[in-house]
């Protein structure tokens, strides 16, 4: 379970591209059923990361991962591409 609030500004640049930086602060309820005390973990996370806008439908997206409860804790980084369909697209 996750409950989740983000954070963003969209910041036009030249010739139709466009950067999103984000916040991403999240609580969870972690759970882990292989392990030997079987407890569940309250865990404070965010996303801090930036949305790279290479056309209205293609999107360039990099993040980092920072917090977590002590069981699923690590950080990590991550880059990805984005399609977004044009009718979703707000």
């Amino acid at each position: 379970f996750e409950y989740a609030v983000m954070v963003k500004v969209n910041l036009p640049l030249e010739g139709g591209l466009a950067i999103t930086p984000y916040v991403h602060p999240r609580i969870s309820l972690d759970f882990c059923g292989g392990c030997s005390d079987e407890e569940s973990q309250v865990g404070i996370n965010f996303d801090l990361g930036a949305n790279f806008e290479l056309t209205r439908a293609l999107a360039l997206r990099a993040s980092a991962f920072f917090g977590g409860s002590d069981r699923f804790g690590d950080d990590g980084i991550g880059v990805s591409l984005v399609w977004t369909p044009p009718g979703l697209k707000r």
